[in-house]
């Protein structure tokens, strides 16, 4: 059934209205004008201009709006909604110009394998940036957990670097030791943070590294009984890349302590 300068292309039980257009499917409804269902099942675009492109018992009710996948609801002007194949629960905007998405198995950006419920792999940019006298120079952040359980030596726990050159964050072949690596010759490099021992005292670290270092730099011994450490380290002299790391593990004062760290890491340098 189709309305004036309307169309149905194939399918089954399908309607559209006054310059609308269901392409085909079964059951499939396109009332507004401009409205467009491309096909699938029970989808219905009730709102001007809007777009179902398939599924099954989606709803564009709200002018411009779009939904797609199972049962999504887009009833407000301007939303945009995407649900999964829950088959139980209708997922619905609830104002317009919304952007709604319902994965179960995650939303991944950058993978097509996502661990967490939004899983980017990438840096990430937040923000206006338009707050402050200068702009960032940098294109975004790295933001991930550590899980540190292996203390054999040269184990990378996280990264920065400095005109191009990496510095690495690692263990040091004992539970509680860390070291920083320069790959090659560096200058302009800071290493500062601070630490708290097993019995709570300050531990404080600011080192500079000038024009041709190499090699390593010890950061922590495990002789300090360190059991949490906040730490920044990069090139700060030519506003260049910077990493911060917060790491904690179990170390108590009868000796007892864990080779295993965890933390989190924020970088303008890929992890």
């Amino acid at each position: 059934m189709t309305g004036n300068h309307g169309a149905v292309g194939g399918g089954a039980k399908n309607t559209a209205g006054n310059q609308a257009t269901v392409a085909g499917g079964i059951e499939n409804t396109a009332s507004a004008v401009n409205s467009t269902v491309a096909g699938g099942v029970q989808n219905t675009a009730t709102g001007a201009a809007s777009m179902v492109p398939g599924g099954y018992q989606n709803t564009a009710a709200g002018d411009g709006s779009f939904a797609a996948g199972t049962q999504a609801k887009a009833n407000h002007n301007g939303a945009f909604v995407w649900a999964d194949n829950d088959f139980v629960n209708d997922f619905t905007s609830t104002s317009a110009n919304q952007f709604l998405i319902r994965a179960e198995g995650g939303v991944g950006i950058g993978t097509n394998n996502p661990g967490a419920r939004l899983h980017v792999v990438g840096p990430v940019r937040l923000g206006s940036e338009s707050g402050t006298s200068e702009a960032p120079n940098k294109p975004g952040l790295v933001v991930r957990r550590i899980n540190s359980t292996s203390s054999n030596s040269g184990q990378v726990v996280a990264r920065s670097a400095t005109g191009g050159v990496a510095l690495t964050l690692e263990r040091d072949g004992t539970p509680g030791g860390f070291l920083v690596r320069f790959a090659s010759a560096i200058g302009g490099a800071v290493v500062t943070g601070s630490g708290i021992d097993r019995s709570g005292n300050p531990i404080n670290v600011y080192r500079v590294y000038y024009s041709g270092t190499t090699g390593t730099s010890q950061i922590f011994t495990t002789g300090q009984f360190v059991g949490h450490f906040r730490l920044s380290f990069g090139n700060p002299f030519n506003a260049d890349d910077l990493t911060e790391v917060v790491l904690t593990r179990f170390v108590d004062a009868s000796g007892n302590d864990t080779v295993n760290w965890v933390g989190t890491v924020t970088s303008t340098v890929k992890q």
